[in-house]
């Protein structure tokens, strides 16, 4: 999970399956269907973020607000009330 927003299955399976994203397929207003990696997760409301005040929310890469993440926990003080 560490490396899902530049790798994973579903972007490339949609690569490789999809007749769209794969193949520079245009739409009817003439943009070219485009995907990333990191469009497999879909960026995480700051109004979301904002409200979670006992704990922390990290942005999905790719996102506005991801450079603000914070490491994941490693172990939780059983005596910590914050």
């Amino acid at each position: 999970m560490d490396n899902y927003g530049n790798s994973n299955f579903y972007y490339d399976w949609i690569m490789e399956k999809n007749n769209f994203y794969g193949k520079n397929i245009r739409a009817n207003n003439g943009q070219i269907y485009k995907m990333s990696p990191r469009h497999a997760m879909w960026c995480i409301p700051q109004v979301g973020i904002d409200a979670n005040v006992q704990g922390r929310i990290n942005q999905n890469y790719g996102y506005s607000g991801y450079e603000k993440n914070l490491p994941p926990l490693t172990s939780i003080d059983p005596l910590d009330d914050n």
